[in-house]
């Protein structure tokens, strides 16, 4: 018996996810607030561009958001990769996240890699870790040599399609740019080495 509007969201692309902040907020009687907030995220992620374009490398990263087995994040975390500065080649900006063999993770042999399971917390990664370090080969992969592979919130950063998506963006420029960028607040990320067995 309510008297309601269904909203439906489907985003694949940043755009697409502040475009919805405005649909929601239109429909909420919020258009300049939501018009506010839109333009806010938008300096913030201009900003972390401009100073990632301006380094000299462009680090090759893996975000996954399922260990096993393991899944490539898609739809907008490619985007935020290149925003930080690092090129993330196993799924193209707007692609749906999807299942990749070990094989092609350790082919790709990432610079960074971001293990971001949807709907856990960095606890709960690190309790999961042996999905990835008891894989074949996982001693040897770049990023495991360099010491510079992360667990980040995926519960409350990359998988979530509202506001925080830039937050998430400002967390991807720590772990990959880390000389231009302050480090992430620890519910955020922590490197997967610091964290206990």
């Amino acid at each position: 018996g309510l008297d309601c509007e269904l909203l439906t969201t489907d985003p694949h692309h940043v755009e697409d996810i502040l475009g919805d902040i405005r649909t929601i907020g239109d429909a909420i009687g919020r258009s300049a607030r939501a018009e506010a907030l839109v333009a806010e995220l938008r300096d913030r992620a201009h900003a972390i561009d401009a100073i990632a374009d301006e380094q000299p490398i462009s680090p090759e990263v893996a975000v996954l958001d399922w260990l096993d087995p393991p899944m490539v994040a898609g739809h907008w975390v490619p985007e935020l990769v290149e925003l930080a500065g690092g090129n993330h080649e196993l799924s193209a900006p707007g692609e749906a996240s999807r299942p990749r063999a070990w094989a092609d993770v350790r082919e790709h042999d990432p610079d960074v890699l971001i293990a971001a399971p949807c709907g856990f917390d960095i606890e709960q990664t690190a309790a999961n870790r042996t999905d990835l370090t008891g894989r074949s080969g996982w001693s040897s992969l770049r990023a495991v040599r360099m010491n510079r592979v992360y667990a980040v919130d995926g519960d409350h950063l990359l998988n979530r399609p509202g506001p925080r998506v830039v937050e998430s963006l400002e967390a991807l420029a720590a772990l990959i740019q880390p000389d231009s960028f302050d480090v992430p607040e620890p519910w955020m990320a922590k490197s997967l080495s610091e964290l206990s067995e």
